[in-house]
């Protein structure tokens, strides 16, 4: 329970995962950084890539139950990729930047621009290989961001971890951006 111990109108935010460097007195609900996962190819750090925020839509002063709606920050992206067999060590990298600046009171968030992407961030295995189509799905949450069809997004590595030819976004047609929001899901394959 919350105890308010004076009348008026309180707005409350939270946010998931929690971080203890950020405390209620310098938490700026209008300007949060957070930052994904380098490597979300092991399942806790992916989930923690997933950041989750929300704010009281309503607050009962007399209990002190806060009513809250949480929301997802990142953009969730797929990407379908045929490995050369299942027990290959094989890996893909998305090239995206790993900051976003989050507002908890406008629920937005948009990646740091000019944020240098480096090695990109190492992506789950969502689907396992798949011995008929011999592909297997990627996952990784990144910042919301707008790309276009001519950018790098994804890294294949062999089993011996070298680099192979880099993939565009696949957008549909020549010359097409994407704007990527938040909460939402996205096929780049």
């Amino acid at each position: 329970n919350i105890w308010i111990s004076r009348q008026g109108s309180f707005t409350f935010y939270a946010y998931w995962p929690y971080d203890a460097a950020y405390s209620a007195a310098d938490v700026d609900p209008n300007n949060l950084t957070f930052t994904v996962s380098a490597d979300q190819s092991v399942e806790s750090n992916r989930s923690k890539s997933d950041l989750l925020a929300g704010q009281s839509f309503s607050v009962d002063n007399a209990t002190g139950k806060v009513t809250m709606m949480f929301y997802h920050m990142m953009s969730d992206i797929r990407f379908m990729w045929t490995r050369s067999g299942s027990a290959s060590e094989e890996y893909v990298r998305a090239l995206f930047g790993r900051t976003a600046k989050v507002s908890l009171k406008d629920l937005t968030s948009q990646q740091v621009a000019g944020e240098t992407i480096g090695d990109g961030i190492r992506m789950n295995v969502k689907q396992a290989y798949n011995s008929t189509t011999g592909s297997t799905e990627y996952q990784v949450y990144v910042p919301p961001v707008t790309i276009d069809d001519s950018r790098d997004l994804f890294i294949p590595y062999d089993a011996n971890g070298e680099k192979l030819s880099s993939i565009k976004a696949n957008l549909g047609t020549t010359g097409t951006t994407k704007k990527l929001e938040r909460g939402f899901t996205y096929d780049l394959a």
